[in-house]
Protein backbone atom coordinates (compact mmCIF):
# COMPACT_ATOMS: atom_id res chain seq x y z
CA UNK A 1 0.00 0.00 0.00
CA UNK A 2 2.62 2.58 1.00
CA UNK A 3 4.56 1.78 -2.28
CA UNK A 4 2.17 4.66 -3.37
CA UNK A 5 2.68 7.29 -0.89
CA UNK A 6 5.94 8.93 -2.69
CA UNK A 7 7.11 6.79 -5.77
CA UNK A 8 5.56 9.01 -7.64
CA UNK A 9 7.06 12.09 -6.34
CA UNK A 10 10.45 9.86 -5.91
CA UNK A 11 10.10 9.33 -9.77
CA UNK A 12 10.01 12.78 -10.56
CA UNK A 13 12.99 13.42 -8.61
CA UNK A 14 15.22 11.14 -9.83
CA UNK A 15 13.75 12.01 -13.52
CA UNK A 16 15.09 15.96 -13.45
CA UNK A 17 18.76 15.09 -14.77
CA UNK A 18 16.99 14.04 -17.96
CA UNK A 19 14.12 16.99 -17.79
CA UNK A 20 15.87 20.03 -16.79
CA UNK A 21 17.24 20.93 -19.96
CA UNK A 22 14.42 20.47 -21.93
CA UNK A 23 12.20 22.90 -19.53
CA UNK A 24 12.22 26.71 -19.02
CA UNK A 25 12.94 26.57 -15.24
CA UNK A 26 16.21 24.90 -15.66
CA UNK A 27 17.60 24.41 -12.25
CA UNK A 28 15.27 25.92 -10.70
CA UNK A 29 12.91 23.11 -11.10
CA UNK A 30 14.18 21.72 -7.92
CA UNK A 31 12.99 24.76 -5.95
CA UNK A 32 9.93 25.07 -7.94
CA UNK A 33 8.91 21.24 -6.83
CA UNK A 34 10.47 21.73 -3.09
CA UNK A 35 8.16 25.71 -2.81
CA UNK A 36 4.87 23.12 -4.06
CA UNK A 37 5.74 20.93 -1.36
CA UNK A 38 5.92 23.07 1.22
CA UNK A 39 2.22 24.67 0.23
CA UNK A 40 1.19 21.17 -0.25
CA UNK A 41 1.38 20.70 3.34
CA UNK A 42 -1.95 22.41 4.22
CA UNK A 43 -3.65 18.90 2.85
CA UNK A 44 -2.49 17.16 5.87
CA UNK A 45 -3.59 20.03 8.45
CA UNK A 46 -7.06 19.98 6.46
CA UNK A 47 -7.34 16.01 7.09
CA UNK A 48 -6.49 16.46 10.70
CA UNK A 49 -9.11 19.47 10.95
CA UNK A 50 -11.98 16.63 9.48
CA UNK A 51 -10.59 14.26 11.71
CA UNK A 52 -10.98 16.30 15.29
CA UNK A 53 -14.25 17.32 13.53
CA UNK A 54 -15.82 13.79 12.73
CA UNK A 55 -14.16 12.13 15.62
CA UNK A 56 -15.42 8.67 15.43
CA UNK A 57 -17.19 9.04 12.02
CA UNK A 58 -13.42 9.93 10.87
CA UNK A 59 -12.54 6.85 8.43
CA UNK A 60 -9.32 7.26 6.65
CA UNK A 61 -10.29 4.53 3.72
CA UNK A 62 -12.09 7.16 1.75
CA UNK A 63 -8.92 9.62 1.51
CA UNK A 64 -6.51 6.78 0.96
CA UNK A 65 -8.85 5.94 -2.32
CA UNK A 66 -8.34 9.09 -3.65
CA UNK A 67 -5.08 9.36 -2.89
CA UNK A 68 -3.85 6.62 -5.17
CA UNK A 69 -6.12 7.03 -7.57
CA UNK A 70 -5.56 11.24 -8.27
CA UNK A 71 -1.41 9.54 -8.09
CA UNK A 72 -2.63 7.16 -11.01
CA UNK A 73 -4.43 10.41 -13.30
CA UNK A 74 -1.43 12.88 -12.54
CA UNK A 75 1.42 10.50 -13.47
CA UNK A 76 -0.60 9.44 -16.85
CA UNK A 77 -1.05 13.80 -17.16
CA UNK A 78 2.82 14.07 -16.58
CA UNK A 79 3.63 11.54 -18.53
CA UNK A 80 2.12 13.47 -21.96
CA UNK A 81 2.11 16.89 -20.90
CA UNK A 82 5.55 17.37 -19.15
CA UNK A 83 7.25 19.03 -21.81
CA UNK A 84 4.42 21.97 -22.72
CA UNK A 85 4.72 25.25 -21.56
CA UNK A 86 2.54 28.15 -21.16
CA UNK A 87 2.74 32.19 -21.49
CA UNK A 88 2.10 33.27 -17.83
CA UNK A 89 3.73 36.24 -16.25
CA UNK A 90 6.18 37.45 -18.96
CA UNK A 91 7.81 33.90 -19.64
CA UNK A 92 7.04 30.58 -20.47
CA UNK A 93 6.77 28.33 -18.04
CA UNK A 94 5.92 24.06 -17.23
CA UNK A 95 2.46 24.80 -16.00
CA UNK A 96 1.59 21.12 -16.59
CA UNK A 97 4.67 19.77 -15.41
CA UNK A 98 4.31 22.20 -12.05
CA UNK A 99 0.89 21.61 -11.33
CA UNK A 100 0.83 18.25 -11.58
CA UNK A 101 3.77 18.10 -9.30
CA UNK A 102 1.72 20.29 -6.63
CA UNK A 103 -1.18 17.30 -7.02
CA UNK A 104 1.96 14.75 -6.32
CA UNK A 105 2.81 17.09 -3.20
CA UNK A 106 -0.44 17.40 -1.66
CA UNK A 107 -1.02 13.48 -2.29
CA UNK A 108 2.07 12.43 -0.53
CA UNK A 109 2.14 14.80 2.17
CA UNK A 110 -1.65 13.68 3.03
CA UNK A 111 -0.25 9.59 2.78
CA UNK A 112 1.69 9.88 5.35
CA UNK A 113 -1.06 10.79 8.22
CA UNK A 114 -3.74 8.65 6.37
CA UNK A 115 -1.67 5.77 6.05
CA UNK A 116 0.20 5.73 9.36
CA UNK A 117 -3.39 6.47 11.04
CA UNK A 118 -4.56 3.15 9.04
CA UNK A 119 -1.58 0.81 10.22
CA UNK A 120 -3.04 1.33 13.82
CA UNK A 121 -5.36 -1.78 12.62
CA UNK A 122 -1.70 -3.90 12.81
CA UNK A 123 0.09 -5.35 14.94
CA UNK A 124 3.88 -3.07 15.84
CA UNK A 125 5.49 -5.77 13.71
CA UNK A 126 4.03 -4.62 10.25
CA UNK A 127 5.41 -1.11 10.72
CA UNK A 128 8.11 -2.11 9.56
CA UNK A 129 6.35 -3.03 6.17
CA UNK A 130 5.18 0.60 5.74
CA UNK A 131 8.78 1.57 5.99
CA UNK A 132 9.96 -1.04 3.88
CA UNK A 133 7.06 0.25 1.26
CA UNK A 134 8.42 3.74 1.75
CA UNK A 135 11.82 2.82 1.07
CA UNK A 136 11.13 0.87 -1.96
CA UNK A 137 9.79 4.26 -3.10
CA UNK A 138 13.15 5.51 -3.69
CA UNK A 139 14.67 1.99 -4.69
CA UNK A 140 12.00 1.27 -7.61
CA UNK A 141 12.56 4.40 -9.44
CA UNK A 142 16.15 4.00 -9.34
CA UNK A 143 16.07 0.90 -10.92
CA UNK A 144 13.76 2.29 -13.84
CA UNK A 145 16.40 5.21 -14.20
CA UNK A 146 18.98 2.50 -14.49
CA UNK A 147 17.52 0.67 -16.73
CA UNK A 148 16.34 4.03 -18.90
CA UNK A 149 19.80 5.40 -18.98
CA UNK A 150 21.24 9.09 -18.43
CA UNK A 151 20.31 11.92 -21.07
CA UNK A 152 20.55 15.38 -21.29
CA UNK A 153 23.65 15.99 -21.00
CA UNK A 154 24.97 18.55 -23.16
CA UNK A 155 27.55 17.33 -25.96
CA UNK A 156 29.15 20.47 -28.44
CA UNK A 157 29.68 19.21 -31.64
CA UNK A 158 30.71 21.23 -34.85
CA UNK A 159 27.67 22.39 -37.09
CA UNK A 160 27.66 22.06 -40.84
CA UNK A 161 29.55 24.91 -42.09
CA UNK A 162 32.39 23.69 -39.35
CA UNK A 163 32.48 27.29 -37.78
CA UNK A 164 30.38 27.21 -34.66
CA UNK A 165 29.53 24.37 -32.02
CA UNK A 166 25.62 23.23 -31.39
CA UNK A 167 24.84 21.62 -28.04
CA UNK A 168 23.06 17.71 -28.44
CA UNK A 169 21.51 16.46 -25.50
CA UNK A 170 22.17 12.43 -25.28
CA UNK A 171 19.19 10.61 -25.33
CA UNK A 172 18.01 7.58 -22.73
CA UNK A 173 17.28 4.41 -23.76
CA UNK A 174 13.12 5.24 -23.08
CA UNK A 175 11.23 8.49 -22.90
CA UNK A 176 10.12 10.42 -19.67
CA UNK A 177 6.67 9.09 -20.72
CA UNK A 178 7.28 6.09 -20.52
CA UNK A 179 8.79 6.14 -17.72
CA UNK A 180 6.30 7.79 -15.95
CA UNK A 181 3.59 5.77 -17.30
CA UNK A 182 5.81 2.33 -15.41
CA UNK A 183 5.34 4.06 -12.23
CA UNK A 184 1.43 4.82 -12.81
CA UNK A 185 1.62 0.86 -13.46
CA UNK A 186 2.89 0.46 -10.49
CA UNK A 187 0.64 2.79 -8.21
CA UNK A 188 -2.19 0.59 -10.04
CA UNK A 189 -0.83 -2.31 -8.29
CA UNK A 190 -0.55 -0.83 -4.91
CA UNK A 191 -4.57 0.15 -5.78
CA UNK A 192 -4.97 -3.57 -6.67
CA UNK A 193 -3.01 -4.66 -3.49
CA UNK A 194 -5.34 -2.03 -0.96
CA UNK A 195 -8.16 -3.44 -2.27
CA UNK A 196 -7.39 -7.24 -1.65
CA UNK A 197 -6.30 -6.01 1.96
CA UNK A 198 -9.51 -3.88 2.49
CA UNK A 199 -12.09 -6.86 0.78
CA UNK A 200 -10.55 -10.35 1.68
CA UNK A 201 -9.85 -12.24 4.44
CA UNK A 202 -5.86 -12.20 4.09
CA UNK A 203 -5.39 -9.85 7.09
CA UNK A 204 -6.99 -12.41 9.06
CA UNK A 205 -5.10 -15.53 8.04
CA UNK A 206 -1.55 -13.50 8.59
CA UNK A 207 -3.13 -12.68 11.74
CA UNK A 208 -2.07 -9.22 11.24
CA UNK A 209 -5.07 -7.29 13.18
CA UNK A 210 -3.60 -5.65 16.57
CA UNK A 211 -6.13 -7.36 19.43
CA UNK A 212 -7.93 -5.37 22.12
CA UNK A 213 -5.93 -6.75 25.30
CA UNK A 214 -7.57 -6.94 28.64
CA UNK A 215 -4.84 -8.99 30.72
CA UNK A 216 -2.36 -10.59 29.56
CA UNK A 217 -2.48 -13.77 31.37
CA UNK A 218 -2.91 -17.42 30.29
CA UNK A 219 -6.54 -18.80 29.80
CA UNK A 220 -7.66 -21.60 32.78
CA UNK A 221 -10.13 -24.30 32.00
CA UNK A 222 -11.90 -26.18 35.24
CA UNK A 223 -14.51 -28.72 35.03
CA UNK A 224 -17.08 -28.64 37.94
CA UNK A 225 -18.36 -32.56 39.16
CA UNK A 226 -20.88 -33.60 36.21
CA UNK A 227 -20.05 -31.22 33.83
CA UNK A 228 -18.80 -32.23 30.29
CA UNK A 229 -17.82 -28.73 29.32
CA UNK A 230 -14.55 -26.78 30.56
CA UNK A 231 -15.65 -23.84 32.69
CA UNK A 232 -15.13 -20.23 31.32
CA UNK A 233 -12.42 -18.91 31.16
CA UNK A 234 -11.13 -16.56 33.78
CA UNK A 235 -10.18 -13.07 32.91
CA UNK A 236 -7.49 -11.53 35.16
CA UNK A 237 -6.17 -7.85 34.98
CA UNK A 238 -2.50 -8.03 34.06
CA UNK A 239 -0.15 -6.93 36.90
CA UNK A 240 3.25 -6.26 35.56
CA UNK A 241 5.58 -8.44 37.65
CA UNK A 242 8.18 -5.50 37.21
CA UNK A 243 7.60 -1.66 36.82
CA UNK A 244 6.98 -0.79 33.70
CA UNK A 245 9.03 2.44 32.74
CA UNK A 246 6.51 4.62 30.12
CA UNK A 247 7.87 7.47 27.97
CA UNK A 248 7.62 10.21 29.81
CA UNK A 249 5.85 13.62 28.41
CA UNK A 250 8.85 15.89 27.59
CA UNK A 251 10.52 13.37 26.06
CA UNK A 252 7.59 12.38 23.72
CA UNK A 253 7.17 16.26 22.61
CA UNK A 254 11.16 16.48 22.14
CA UNK A 255 10.90 13.64 19.89
CA UNK A 256 7.96 15.47 18.05
CA UNK A 257 10.07 18.23 17.68
CA UNK A 258 13.20 16.09 16.12
CA UNK A 259 10.61 14.65 14.03
CA UNK A 260 9.39 17.62 12.78
CA UNK A 261 12.98 19.30 12.48
CA UNK A 262 14.08 15.86 10.42
CA UNK A 263 11.74 16.34 7.81
CA UNK A 264 11.66 19.67 7.53
CA UNK A 265 15.43 19.59 6.68
CA UNK A 266 14.91 16.36 4.45
CA UNK A 267 11.98 16.87 2.66
CA UNK A 268 11.39 21.05 3.09
CA UNK A 269 14.73 22.77 2.71
CA UNK A 270 17.30 20.48 0.61
CA UNK A 271 15.63 19.00 -2.37
CA UNK A 272 15.38 22.45 -3.77
CA UNK A 273 19.25 22.51 -3.75
CA UNK A 274 20.02 19.69 -4.85
CA UNK A 275 20.80 21.38 -8.45
CA UNK A 276 23.22 24.34 -7.14
CA UNK A 277 24.91 21.92 -4.48
CA UNK A 278 25.42 19.30 -7.37
CA UNK A 279 25.26 20.66 -11.14
CA UNK A 280 28.72 23.06 -10.51
CA UNK A 281 30.21 19.44 -10.41
CA UNK A 282 28.83 18.43 -13.27
CA UNK A 283 25.86 16.78 -14.85
CA UNK A 284 27.17 13.25 -14.48
CA UNK A 285 27.30 13.82 -10.08
CA UNK A 286 23.61 15.48 -10.36
CA UNK A 287 22.40 11.91 -12.12
CA UNK A 288 24.60 9.71 -9.55
CA UNK A 289 23.30 11.41 -6.82
CA UNK A 290 19.65 10.71 -8.04
CA UNK A 291 20.58 6.81 -7.95
CA UNK A 292 22.45 7.25 -4.89
CA UNK A 293 19.42 9.09 -2.82
CA UNK A 294 16.33 6.92 -3.04
CA UNK A 295 18.95 3.94 -1.81
CA UNK A 296 19.75 5.92 1.15
CA UNK A 297 16.11 5.71 2.60
CA UNK A 298 16.44 2.05 2.14
CA UNK A 299 19.70 1.84 3.47
CA UNK A 300 18.08 3.27 6.33
CA UNK A 301 15.18 1.35 6.68
CA UNK A 302 17.85 -1.80 6.65
CA UNK A 303 19.82 -0.68 10.10
CA UNK A 304 16.16 0.01 11.21
CA UNK A 305 15.67 -3.65 10.85
CA UNK A 306 18.65 -4.40 12.90
CA UNK A 307 18.58 -1.75 15.62
CA UNK A 308 14.60 -0.56 15.62
CA UNK A 309 14.76 2.09 18.00
CA UNK A 310 17.12 4.51 19.52
CA UNK A 311 17.62 6.15 22.88
CA UNK A 312 16.59 10.03 22.86
CA UNK A 313 20.11 10.72 23.62
CA UNK A 314 21.57 9.34 20.66
CA UNK A 315 18.50 11.11 18.34
CA UNK A 316 19.54 14.13 19.56
CA UNK A 317 22.76 13.25 18.75
CA UNK A 318 22.27 12.12 15.10
CA UNK A 319 19.99 14.61 14.72
CA UNK A 320 23.21 17.49 15.55
CA UNK A 321 25.19 15.40 13.17
CA UNK A 322 22.73 15.55 10.52
CA UNK A 323 22.38 18.84 10.72
CA UNK A 324 25.90 19.74 10.47
CA UNK A 325 26.08 17.69 7.10
CA UNK A 326 22.69 19.63 5.99
CA UNK A 327 24.66 23.23 6.81
CA UNK A 328 27.93 22.15 4.63
CA UNK A 329 25.17 21.54 1.44
CA UNK A 330 23.48 25.27 2.16
CA UNK A 331 27.03 27.02 1.90
CA UNK A 332 27.98 25.06 -0.99
CA UNK A 333 24.62 25.66 -2.69
CA UNK A 334 24.77 29.77 -1.50
CA UNK A 335 28.25 29.76 -3.56
CA UNK A 336 26.75 28.12 -6.91
CA UNK A 337 27.69 27.90 -9.62
CA UNK A 338 31.25 28.48 -8.51
CA UNK A 339 31.72 26.58 -5.18
CA UNK A 340 34.61 24.84 -3.25
CA UNK A 341 36.66 22.46 -5.19
CA UNK A 342 34.18 22.89 -8.52
CA UNK A 343 34.72 20.85 -11.50
CA UNK A 344 37.23 18.55 -9.62
CA UNK A 345 37.00 14.98 -8.84
CA UNK A 346 37.49 15.36 -5.49
CA UNK A 347 34.71 17.91 -4.80
CA UNK A 348 32.38 15.54 -6.33
CA UNK A 349 32.86 12.70 -4.14
CA UNK A 350 32.63 15.00 -1.22
CA UNK A 351 29.43 16.18 -2.18
CA UNK A 352 28.09 12.70 -3.13
CA UNK A 353 29.11 10.88 0.26
CA UNK A 354 28.27 14.06 2.37
CA UNK A 355 24.60 14.18 0.88
CA UNK A 356 24.21 10.11 1.16
CA UNK A 357 25.36 10.20 4.45
CA UNK A 358 22.94 13.10 5.56
CA UNK A 359 20.10 11.33 4.00
CA UNK A 360 20.91 8.13 5.66
CA UNK A 361 21.00 9.48 9.33
CA UNK A 362 17.84 11.73 8.99
CA UNK A 363 15.86 9.04 7.44
CA UNK A 364 16.80 6.60 10.00
CA UNK A 365 16.17 8.74 13.05
CA UNK A 366 12.46 9.24 11.67
CA UNK A 367 12.31 5.48 11.18
CA UNK A 368 13.46 5.17 14.95
CA UNK A 369 11.47 7.70 16.20
CA UNK A 370 8.16 6.82 14.74
CA UNK A 371 9.13 2.68 16.04
CA UNK A 372 9.78 4.15 19.48
CA UNK A 373 6.16 6.28 19.75
CA UNK A 374 4.37 3.49 18.70
CA UNK A 375 6.28 0.69 21.07
CA UNK A 376 5.44 2.96 23.64
CA UNK A 377 1.87 3.45 22.72
CA UNK A 378 0.72 0.71 21.79
CA UNK A 379 2.23 -1.09 25.02
CA UNK A 380 0.81 1.81 27.64
CA UNK A 381 -2.45 2.35 26.22
CA UNK A 382 -4.59 -0.48 27.96
CA UNK A 383 -2.52 -1.31 30.94
CA UNK A 384 -2.93 1.98 31.96
CA UNK A 385 -6.23 3.02 31.38
CA UNK A 386 -7.27 -0.04 32.98
CA UNK A 387 -5.08 0.51 36.02
CA UNK A 388 -6.00 3.63 36.83
CA UNK A 389 -10.12 3.13 36.55
CA UNK A 390 -10.90 -0.14 37.25
CA UNK A 391 -8.67 -1.03 39.99
CA UNK A 392 -9.26 2.54 41.80
CA UNK A 393 -12.93 2.66 40.55
CA UNK A 394 -14.63 -0.34 39.58
CA UNK A 395 -13.12 -3.09 41.44
CA UNK A 396 -13.38 -6.06 38.98
CA UNK A 397 -14.09 -9.41 40.93
CA UNK A 398 -15.21 -13.01 39.83
CA UNK A 399 -18.56 -14.98 40.67
CA UNK A 400 -18.56 -18.79 40.08
CA UNK A 401 -21.79 -20.02 38.87
CA UNK A 402 -22.35 -23.61 37.55
CA UNK A 403 -22.46 -21.94 33.76
CA UNK A 404 -19.04 -20.47 34.26
CA UNK A 405 -17.53 -17.25 35.86
CA UNK A 406 -19.23 -13.98 35.94
CA UNK A 407 -17.11 -10.97 35.80
CA UNK A 408 -17.99 -7.28 37.44
CA UNK A 409 -16.29 -4.95 35.61
CA UNK A 410 -18.82 -2.15 37.09
CA UNK A 411 -20.34 -0.54 34.28
CA UNK A 412 -17.39 0.55 32.38
CA UNK A 413 -19.07 2.67 28.96
CA UNK A 414 -15.82 1.09 27.14
CA UNK A 415 -15.69 -2.34 27.55
CA UNK A 416 -18.20 -5.58 27.02
CA UNK A 417 -18.71 -9.02 28.04
CA UNK A 418 -18.93 -11.28 25.61
CA UNK A 419 -19.96 -14.68 26.31
CA UNK A 420 -21.30 -17.95 24.59
CA UNK A 421 -19.78 -21.57 23.57
CA UNK A 422 -18.29 -22.57 20.18
CA UNK A 423 -20.36 -25.69 18.98
CA UNK A 424 -19.83 -28.07 15.64
CA UNK A 425 -22.99 -29.38 14.57
CA UNK A 426 -21.24 -31.63 11.67
CA UNK A 427 -18.40 -32.83 13.97
CA UNK A 428 -19.52 -33.07 17.39
CA UNK A 429 -18.03 -36.21 18.23
CA UNK A 430 -14.26 -34.99 17.77
CA UNK A 431 -11.92 -35.20 20.34
CA UNK A 432 -9.20 -32.72 20.82
CA UNK A 433 -5.66 -33.93 21.55
CA UNK A 434 -4.51 -31.18 23.45
CA UNK A 435 -2.33 -29.11 20.91
CA UNK A 436 -5.08 -27.25 19.49
CA UNK A 437 -5.86 -23.49 20.17
CA UNK A 438 -9.28 -21.79 19.70
CA UNK A 439 -9.17 -18.42 18.84
CA UNK A 440 -12.77 -16.35 19.24
CA UNK A 441 -12.84 -12.85 18.18
CA UNK A 442 -14.97 -9.95 17.85
CA UNK A 443 -14.81 -7.48 14.53
CA UNK A 444 -16.98 -4.61 13.44
CA UNK A 445 -18.50 -3.99 10.88
CA UNK A 446 -20.91 -1.60 10.79
CA UNK A 447 -18.39 1.01 9.55
CA UNK A 448 -17.05 1.48 5.79
CA UNK A 449 -13.90 0.59 7.34
CA UNK A 450 -15.07 -2.16 9.66
CA UNK A 451 -13.80 -5.34 8.40
CA UNK A 452 -10.07 -3.92 9.50
CA UNK A 453 -11.19 -3.17 12.86
CA UNK A 454 -10.59 -6.42 15.77
CA UNK A 455 -13.00 -5.00 18.62
CA UNK A 456 -11.88 -8.14 21.47
CA UNK A 457 -9.99 -11.60 21.05
CA UNK A 458 -9.15 -14.73 22.82
CA UNK A 459 -7.19 -17.51 22.95
CA UNK A 460 -7.81 -20.79 24.62
CA UNK A 461 -5.40 -23.72 25.00
CA UNK A 462 -7.74 -26.96 24.41
CA UNK A 463 -7.09 -29.94 26.52
CA UNK A 464 -6.21 -33.78 25.88
CA UNK A 465 -10.03 -35.20 25.39
CA UNK A 466 -11.86 -32.07 25.45
CA UNK A 467 -14.57 -31.93 22.74
CA UNK A 468 -17.42 -29.46 22.12
CA UNK A 469 -18.83 -27.50 23.41
CA UNK A 470 -16.38 -24.74 24.32
CA UNK A 471 -17.32 -21.96 26.47
CA UNK A 472 -15.82 -18.83 26.31
CA UNK A 473 -16.22 -15.30 27.79
CA UNK A 474 -14.16 -11.96 27.38
CA UNK A 475 -14.39 -8.15 26.88
CA UNK A 476 -14.34 -6.64 23.99
CA UNK A 477 -13.70 -2.29 23.05
CA UNK A 478 -17.57 -1.72 21.70
CA UNK A 479 -16.58 2.10 22.13
CA UNK A 480 -14.55 1.20 18.62
CA UNK A 481 -17.66 -0.27 16.87
CA UNK A 482 -20.53 1.77 15.75
CA UNK A 483 -23.77 2.07 16.86
CA UNK A 484 -25.99 -0.97 18.69
CA UNK A 485 -24.81 -4.17 17.61
CA UNK A 486 -25.43 -4.48 14.12
CA UNK A 487 -22.37 -5.36 12.04
CA UNK A 488 -20.80 -6.78 14.76
CA UNK A 489 -19.47 -10.34 13.98
CA UNK A 490 -18.16 -13.26 15.82
CA UNK A 491 -15.16 -15.26 14.19
CA UNK A 492 -13.65 -18.40 15.32
CA UNK A 493 -10.79 -20.42 14.03
CA UNK A 494 -9.56 -23.53 15.77
CA UNK A 495 -5.44 -24.32 15.33
CA UNK A 496 -3.05 -26.55 15.77
CA UNK A 497 0.41 -24.99 17.57
CA UNK A 498 1.90 -24.70 14.29
CA UNK A 499 -0.94 -22.68 12.37
CA UNK A 500 -2.46 -25.15 10.73
CA UNK A 501 -6.41 -24.13 10.41
CA UNK A 502 -8.76 -27.53 11.45
CA UNK A 503 -12.04 -25.98 12.53
CA UNK A 504 -13.83 -22.15 11.30
CA UNK A 505 -17.17 -20.86 11.50
CA UNK A 506 -19.23 -18.81 9.33
CA UNK A 507 -18.09 -14.99 9.32
CA UNK A 508 -21.37 -13.82 9.13
CA UNK A 509 -22.49 -15.15 12.26
CA UNK A 510 -23.75 -11.95 14.48
CA UNK A 511 -23.31 -10.99 18.09
CA UNK A 512 -25.72 -11.27 20.80
CA UNK A 513 -26.15 -12.62 24.36
CA UNK A 514 -24.88 -15.80 25.15
CA UNK A 515 -23.66 -16.43 21.17
CA UNK A 516 -23.68 -20.07 20.02
CA UNK A 517 -21.34 -19.96 17.42
CA UNK A 518 -20.92 -23.22 14.92
CA UNK A 519 -17.89 -24.33 13.70
CA UNK A 520 -16.52 -26.90 10.73
CA UNK A 521 -14.14 -28.76 10.12
CA UNK A 522 -12.18 -27.63 7.13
Amino acid sequence: MNLSAWIDLQGLFVELPIMISFIPEGWAIPSVIGLCLCAANIMPAVVAILRWYQGKRFSEIPYIYIIIIIGIVSCCVLAFSWQKTTYLFGRERSLWLIGSAFTLCMLDSTSSLVFFDYMKRFRIRYLTAVFLGEGLTGVIPTLLLLAQGSGGEAICVKSNNDTTLEPIFTQPRFSVTIYMLLIASIIIASLIAFVLLRWTNIVSLADATEPTKLNDSTTKTTSDAGENSPMVPVVELFKPSKPVKHIATSSFICLLCINTYNSFVLYGILPSLSTYSLLPYGQKVFYYFCLLNPLSYSLALLVSVKWATLSVFITIIGTIIGSILAVFIIIIATQSPCPWWADTLHGALIMLVIWFLMTVIIAYLRITTGNFIKGEWSEEKVFKMFQRNHRSAFGIGHTRTRSGYQTNIGGHPQWEIVSGKVVSSRNSADVFHGNEILEVSVVNASLMDAPSILLGRQKIRLQAGQRFPIRFQFYYDKSRAGPGYGGRTMQVRITNYNGHLLYINDMQTPLKHNVKIDVKRV
